[in-house]
């Protein structure tokens, strides 16, 4: 499935002749066949790769509010209703209502979300077939075409995240035509149709690094309640604990199951959607009940953390981390899942992480595993001190915690039964979880 998205004027061309070839898919279609003589360059490489390829593409036109009846009404005449569907976008600039003259008062933060949900709602929708999602830039007011190719850019970042693990990833590009002017179009001049595909790096990160009172305040704006701030916060948690390689958090904490974060995350684009979209945010005389522009970012900024916690939770899962928090984890369960090759860190492309995390678990596994007797537990600095210590939250040290791949000598205890050493953190008395929290910002 290819996903492709125009903004639709008012068009001043009863037909024109397209030609469009793509090398890589051995693709040719010209304006000279009369099924391809259009209006729009967006509709010419449907109608393109459907019928001479046989792929499927949904075609999505934007269509400004101050224009619908007429763009519908000229959209319907030339094109089969069937082929495309239609996105209302708010509108920008002056129009008139029984002879009174009205300004309508969208942003281009609000313009640029609209198109970005729809993409990603449609991307979800599609998530198994996708192959393609590109844009149409050659129609359209400079700024609507400016917050449409930021939309793209954005689900392509969006869907790297969501995906980071896996390298079979869809093309994102703009397509684009030669000039049209209205001589040339009576002369049936073919006009040649462009690819330009848009490629973006992206990095193992979140945009949403804690959440403290004022955090809190602009998720409640957003529409995130507790149980989604919970949510965020134990990604959060576990980004960090991947990030600050500190893999004993993980098992010790627990995180959400893949699954729930994806239902959430797409649950939560449509929820916005819903809220958002300009018929509904639309009160009248060029005024839109729309979200501010530092709630835009908050909203782009969970998504993009959701995408790539998901990614991780369904990773945590195939390597079969328990879900649920626990004591106790077998030090070769551990190694397995983190520092073999094509563990969880190689996969992220933390092999830093790797080289530290395999160096602090040699450095106590073998001497400090024969002096612990069967059945008994103690933390690395008991056994390496032979001094008694308890596991006090105003003790920790953080820089021996980072140091040293989470493994603090305090609060990290290990245990010998049935000849295996098992790891894990002390009994956190109030507060413990916290603090570690606070270690991993």
């Amino acid at each position: 499935m290819e996903l492709v998205y125009s903004v639709v004027g008012i068009s001043k061309y009863e037909g024109v002749y397209f030609s469009y070839k793509n090398s890589d898919e051995e693709v040719e279609c010209v304006g000279k066949d009369q099924d391809f003589i259009d209006i729009l360059s967006s509709h010419f490489y449907k109608v393109c790769k459907e019928k001479v390829k046989g792929k499927p593409v949904k075609l999505t036109y934007f269509i400004s509010q101050s224009i619908k009846e007429r763009a519908e009404e000229e959209l319907s005449k030339n094109i089969d209703k069937e082929d495309w569907h239609k996105v209302l976008i708010p509108s920008f600039g002056y129009d008139t209502f029984e002879e009174e003259i009205f300004k309508y008062e969208a942003h281009y933060p609000y313009l640029n979300l609209i198109f970005l949900l729809n993409i990603l709602k449609d991307m979800l929708d599609n998530k198994e077939s996708l192959k393609a999602v590109k844009v149409d830039i050659s129609v359209g007011w400079n700024f609507y075409v400016s917050a449409l190719i930021e939309a793209l850019r954005t689900a392509s970042v969006f869907w790297k995240l969501y995906n980071f693990t896996n390298t079979n990833m869809p093309k994102f590009s703009m397509i684009f035509s030669d000039p049209i002017t209205t001589k040339l179009s009576e002369k049936k001049v073919e006009f040649f149709i462009y690819e330009e595909e848009l490629k973006v790096k992206v990095w193992f990160d979140i945009p949403l690094k804690s959440i403290d009172k004022k955090n809190s305040e602009n998720l409640q704006k957003a529409d995130i309640d507790r149980n989604g701030i919970e949510l965020l916060e134990r990604a959060i948690l576990t980004f960090n604990a991947i990030r600050q390689n500190a893999p004993l958090v993980i098992y010790t904490f627990g995180y959400d199951e893949g699954k729930k974060v994806d239902e959430f995350l797409k649950n939560y684009i449509l929820e916005i959607l819903e809220k958002y979209k300009p018929e509904k945010a639309y009160i009248g005389k060029g005024h839109y009940k729309m979200p501010s522009r530092e709630t835009i970012e908050t909203i782009k900024s969970v998504i993009l953390t959701l995408a790539l916690y998901r990614n991780i939770a369904y990773m945590l899962e195939k390597y079969k981390i328990p879900q649920e928090g626990r004591k106790w984890v077998d030090l070769e369960d551990l190694k397995r899942s983190f520092i073999t090759e094509k563990g969880l860190y190689e996969r992220y492309g933390l092999l830093a992480n790797k080289i530290m995390l395999e160096r602090d678990i040699e450095n106590f596994e073998e001497k400090l595993k024969n002096m612990l007797k069967e059945g008994k537990e103690k933390n690395i600095e008991e056994l390496e001190t032979g001094r008694r210590t308890g596991c006090y939250v105003s003790k920790y040290d953080k820089r021996n915690f980072l140091a040293h791949s989470g493994f603090e000598r305090k609060i990290t205890m290990l245990k010998k039964q049935d000849g295996k050493l098992y790891i894990g953190y002390c009994d956190f008395k109030e507060g413990g979880k916290k603090i570690i929290e606070d270690f991993l910002k």
